[in-house]
């Protein structure tokens, strides 16, 4: 027998189930108690084996094998219909973004800024006027964007109008201590966002110190993130202080910053207070074996709330590490309200 061989486009791949896939690559959103926390992409799977198979075809993947149009012809339209993704004008562009940030739950702009422009025709001011007047957001990604201090400014002033986004990432924009400080200012008052993440920002101790200061007024921000900030022991001293008031903060994030053994010792101390800390990461700093030895005392002595403490990539031996693990993993006496939860209730 004559075996033909037929072109199959790049969009579309072959999968073991004998079925045609196009356009492989999709989005997923993980819950996490009702909160948005992910963003993935699945990838397409290539196997050889799958050729063996004859798949099975709808009409549509036919007709695209074929080299015939689903619509009717040949498939040889005009550049136009070969062609259909025209490039947006600013206009466009911004209005897009507006209908977006006004009519979406969830908004992903990682890297997605193209017009930088300080004043009103900038792509921040669009994204803050909308963020401001909308109703129905509840998670915006906007990493790696260099929007700046002025950009987060922007921002901040938008959420004093806004009354429904729970989830804000703006890790990689180079904020500055001023401009988490213009959003430090905003958590003062806020009960609905829950997460805040401000990796890579260069903040240092005095943009700590001004989270600090708005941690020990807020009462809804459940999940901070602060890694690779340059945060030295001033700044974790502050953060480390405002724990022994503040009771909605869940989890803090601290990775790659310039903690050492005295600023652990004054969040471990802090942990003798703090009744609401679960997850504490302290991961890639300076701390050694007397900052480890200091949480494990401080464990040991108090009934802390907390389920995990991260020292990964720090100076304290594998020892003091396994120690601090074990204190926290073993059975700690549950205080009446949380016996009385419902079983399986997620705190």
């Amino acid at each position: 027998p004559v075996v033909q061989h037929v072109p199959v486009p790049r969009s579309v791949c072959l999968l073991t189930t004998g079925t045609i896939s196009i356009g492989t690559h999709c989005s997923s959103l993980e819950h996490q108690n009702g909160i948005m926390f992910g963003f993935g992409r699945s990838k397409p799977r290539h196997d050889t084996a799958a050729t063996a198979k004859t798949p099975v075809l709808t009409d549509e993947e036919r007709m695209i094998l074929d080299g015939t149009s689903p619509t009717g012809g040949s498939g040889n339209g005009t550049e136009e219909e070969k062609n259909p993704e025209v490039p947006q004008t600013r206009e466009e562009w911004q209005a897009g973004l507006e209908q977006r940030i006004l009519t979406e739950r969830s908004v992903y702009l990682t890297a997605s800024i193209q017009c930088h422009g300080e004043d009103d025709s900038g792509d921040v001011a669009v994204i803050a006027n909308a963020l401001a007047r909308s109703t129905s957001i509840r998670v915006l990604w906007m990493d790696s964007n260099n929007i700046g201090e002025a950009g987060a400014e922007r921002i901040a002033e938008a959420l004093r109008y806004n009354a429904t986004l729970q989830v804000l990432y703006l890790g990689f924009n180079n904020i500055g201590a001023n401009g988490v400080g213009a959003l430090a200012d905003v958590l003062w008052n806020s009960d609905t966002l829950v997460s805040l993440h401000l990796c890579h920002n260069n903040i240092g101790n005095v943009g700590a110190g001004k989270c600090a200061d708005a941690l020990r007024h807020n009462r809804s921000l459940q999940e901070l993130d602060l890694s690779a900030n340059e945060i030295g022991n001033s700044g974790i001293s502050k953060l480390a202080d405002a724990f022994k008031i503040n009771r909605s903060l869940l989890v803090l994030k601290l990775y790659k910053n310039n903690a050492s053994d005295q600023g652990a010792e004054k969040f471990a101390l802090a942990l003798k207070d703090n009744e609401s800390l679960q997850r504490l990461y302290l991961g890639s700093n300076s701390i050694g074996n007397d900052g480890a030895q200091k949480f494990v005392e401080c464990i040991g002595t108090s009934n802390s709330t907390l389920r995990t403490l991260d020292l990964y990539g720090n100076f304290a031996s594998a020892k003091l590490q396994a120690k601090i693990k074990g204190l926290i993993e073993a059975p700690k006496m549950q205080p009446i309200w949380q016996k009385l939860l419902p079983e399986g209730h997620n705190i």
